[in-house]
């Protein structure tokens, strides 16, 4: 009989942790429908480093990516490369004089907004980096897991070679840029 119990009570929190979940989901669909984006912004867009933009004197934080930092040095074929500027210079290269799309939820610690970008045809910039191999995704919900395995798997950008988390690069190169 214990053993029923058990299993109920497992059962109860799984069933649990769906409800909430779906709740999580609905509320989050809400607030978009309700309040909508913290902001909108189209214009063209300076690349300040491999995941942040200046828009219209505002800094914008790609969201769900992480790039290798500007001065960041990767590994490939046995020698240092400058990853950090080559994920500057194609996402340049990328985006060219376009105008792009971006929308924001949010804020990060430094003030930027949080936001994901489109391309006038569409394409969704944060994924683009990393399906490019030039970001790792980041963030708990992994949003463009997808992208990065497609990225590794095709060994392109810093998959290319090896490479430190960004975010532990940044933890072992405090004040680099």
């Amino acid at each position: 009989m214990l053993y029923i119990r058990q299993r109920t009570n497992g059962a109860r929190m799984i069933v649990g942790i769906a409800v909430a979940a779906l709740l999580l989901l609905l509320l989050t669909a809400m607030n978009e429908w309700v309040i909508g984006p913290l902001f909108e912004i189209s214009d063209q867009a300076k690349v300040l480093d491999g995941d942040t933009l200046l828009i219209a004197g505002e800094k914008l934080r790609l969201t769900g990516v992480d790039a290798p930092e500007a001065d960041q040095i990767c590994r490939r074929d046995g020698r240092d490369w400058p990853c950090g500027r080559e994920a500057v210079r194609s996402l340049r290269r990328h985006l060219g004089d376009e105008v792009i799309h971006c929308r924001s939820r949010a804020r990060d610690n430094f003030g930027r907004s949080v936001v994901t970008c489109t391309k006038k045809d569409g394409t969704d910039i944060n994924a683009w980096l990393v399906r490019e191999g030039w970001a790792i995704t980041d963030g708990f919900a992994a949003p463009y897991a997808a992208e990065e395995r497609e990225a590794k798997a095709a060994k392109r950008g810093i998959w290319s070679g090896t490479f430190d988390n960004p975010a532990d690069w940044r933890r072992l190169h405090p004040g680099s840029k």
